[in-house]
């Protein structure tokens, strides 16, 4: 009974009801149960999710591959770069255990590159903290990717770089918004803990502490 379940249990039941929701009439829905659990991951500091984190991910990364619309694809994305955010050990072992490393990064790649403004931000994030596992050893399943992770970071931090000397304003907005722009702006609008993280800071330190060599990484870049 629902008086029985916990607000956690609560929340990812629904969460699960909504995912499991077929066809590009349900995907609106499906974007908003994603935004709601993004703030989870956001605002949480590890362990409170550790439990959440492989129930959270497998719905939404079964749901991103069958995606219809660009709104539900980027927050599921989002989402899974803000679990690599708040916990990229478990996230990568989350992947590990569905066997899907490689599929993940090549649908992160592929549709990463149309983020804006705070999304952005996050995938950057997100990119970085899976990067720092590689502060010690590179881990098996990112030495074939590890490449185009590093030019994917490079090139969002460029982005990044050009949106702050824009004061934070995109290029090329149209005066008619679709409802994933205005959804957007509201997420701009909305307080975060990560306003205060200077990504590309982070970034900076995380490819000091990386081992490989200089020249190596001038090459993948």
């Amino acid at each position: 009974a629902e008086a029985d379940m916990t607000y956690p249990e609560m929340l990812f039941a629904m969460f699960q009801k909504v995912m499991g929701m077929r066809g590009s009439g349900s995907e609106h829905d499906c974007a908003s149960a994603v935004r709601v659990a993004s703030v989870l991951f956001e605002h949480c500091h590890p362990p409170s999710m550790d439990g959440w984190l492989p129930l959270f991910f497998r719905e939404v990364w079964l749901r991103i591959l069958v995606a219809e619309t660009s709104e539900l694809r980027s927050m599921a994305l989002r989402l899974l770069a803000l679990m690599a955010w708040y916990n990229p050990k478990l996230m990568l072992a989350c992947t590990e255990e569905q066997q899907c490393t490689k599929q993940l990064f090549e649908v992160w790649m592929h549709w990463g590159g149309h983020a804006r403004g705070l999304a952005r931000k996050i995938l950057l994030l997100g990119l970085v903290r899976l990067f720092q596992l590689c502060v010690d050893t590179v881990p098996v399943c990112f030495e074939s990717g590890l490449p185009l992770m590093l030019q994917r970071l490079f090139q969002q931090s460029q982005e990044i770089v050009r949106w702050r000397r824009r004061g934070g304003r995109e290029m090329n907005v149209e005066e008619g918004k679709d409802e994933d722009e205005e959804d957007d702006l509201a997420d701009e609008e909305r307080p975060s803990q990560l306003d205060a993280v200077d990504e590309i800071d982070i970034l900076r330190m995380a490819l000091l502490s990386v081992p490989v060599p200089v020249e190596k990484l001038n090459q993948w870049l």
